[in-house]
């Protein structure tokens, strides 16, 4: 599987780690996988999705990842816990980041962009969200 989950700081914060080439089918179960996740934890969770040297198979287009009703279900039901959502690497994929800007501006929830793991930590930190900017993954 190209992508697995990871807790940190107390589970707090969900990682997300992406590699090699998904599917359509891999990005729709990614929100199913994330939910037993959130049904196993209490409070705030913010997500850091490390995007670094994925890609997505050529079939997957921009219609498609705009309507993703997982994905939009998964908004709705965990909107009062999702707390800031920081993509690591997403700007490698302008397609992607472009249409994972607007589904997440409709769904009125915080986002922010970064290059690297450390820039992601550090973030969260200076918006006291975390009480360490440690970043305990080392960026490739």
């Amino acid at each position: 599987m190209p992508y697995h989950f990871e807790w940190d700081y107390n589970n707090n914060i969900l990682l997300s780690f992406y590699s090699g080439v998904l599917t359509m089918e891999e990005i729709r179960q990614t929100y199913l996988d994330a939910e037993a996740y959130y049904d196993n934890s209490t409070g705030l969770i913010h997500n850091i999705i490390y995007m670094t040297g994925a890609d997505f198979n050529e079939k997957v287009n921009a219609k498609d990842l705009m309507n993703i009703p997982e994905g939009t279900a998964y908004a709705e039901k965990y909107r009062d816990r999702i707390g800031w959502t920081v993509y690591v690497g997403l700007r490698e994929n302008p397609l992607y980041h472009m249409v994972t800007t607007i589904r997440m501006q409709h769904a009125n929830l915080r986002m922010s962009w970064f290059d690297t793991m450390d820039e992601a930590y550090t973030f969260l930190y200076q918006n006291g969200m975390i009480n360490s900017p440690a970043n305990p993954y080392i960026d490739k």
